[in-house]
């Protein structure tokens, strides 16, 4: 295992974060993110400094992210649910100038999304299903996923549901992209927006009332599928959903929003 050190340079306020690999004592390809948007955010993006949760024995890791994001949220989540730790280094996503569509980042993650997460053996992950449940396996308490291999399975179903049918079709480079090649405007964007989450919300509630028998989407305890469905919930509901319309959705989210790792880690509207 490689030991990283984090080195922050300048006594700016904002201190731009590098990494070395003691080793070689040359920089790693993650300290090529480095820009002068890091000092503040144009598109309005809340930014947070650096928050430091730390488990008992481990190095701290890296988390890099963007707190409008709901992918950001879900690992956000899972990480308070665990007790466990990370540094978040803030990335803008909005915009054609955002850090996020830059070199810099693109070096960090080729597909130049949020979260990312840097592991205390400098391993970087990316996807937000992936890392939560590489956090679950790391700290095994409280599981993020049911005991049964169907609660499992069920539980992936409904999380790929909200990442993969609803989610993709949302983030910023979505809005550009319908905005560069077809003219769109903020209204036909929104027009997108709004029937993607409606549908593909209509079909979770579907896949949730099928099925539920606790208090969460799948079981009595928190799952993957809820670190999933809440931050979408909170969008949706931002979008001017009433939730009620899914009543199984409604019932869940309440009931999430009383949990502290949720509702302190919601997404951060946008400005």
């Amino acid at each position: 295992m490689r030991l990283m050190i984090i080195c922050f340079l300048g006594a700016a306020i904002f201190a731009a974060p590098c990494i070395y690999d003691v080793s070689s004592q040359e920089p790693s390809p993650l300290a090529g993110f480095v820009t002068a948007a890091s000092a503040a955010s144009s598109s309005g993006e809340r930014r947070r400094s650096s928050c430091s949760f730390r488990s008992p024995g481990r190095k701290t890791v890296k988390l890099y992210q963007n707190e409008i994001s709901s992918a950001t949220s879900r690992v956000r989540i899972a990480l308070a649910l665990k007790g466990l730790t990370a540094e978040a280094l803030p990335v803008t996503i909005l915009g054609e100038d955002s850090e996020s569509r830059q070199a810099g980042y693109r070096s960090v993650n080729p597909q130049g999304l949020v979260p990312a997460l840097l592991t205390d053996s400098g391993v970087l992950l990316t996807q937000s299903l992936a890392i939560v449940e590489y956090l679950d396996e790391i700290q095994p308490e409280p599981r993020l996923l049911p005991d049964t291999a169907e609660g499992r399975a069920l539980a992936r179903s409904i999380a790929l549901a909200i990442a993969a049918e609803i989610h993709a079709l949302l983030p910023p480079r979505i809005g550009l992209h319908l905005r560069a090649t077809f003219q769109a405007d903020a209204d036909a964007i929104i027009a997108w927006d709004r029937h993607w989450v409606g549908e593909g919300m209509a079909a979770v509630e579907t896949m949730i009332a099928g099925r539920r028998q606790g208090a969460f989407a799948v079981g009595d305890r928190p799952s993957i599928a809820d670190i999933f469905l809440f931050p979408q919930a909170i969008g949706a509901r931002r979008l001017g959903f009433d939730l009620t319309q899914w009543p199984n959705i409604a019932d869940i989210v309440a009931r999430l929003e009383a949990i502290p790792a949720f509702h302190e880690n919601a997404p951060a509207p946008r400005k």
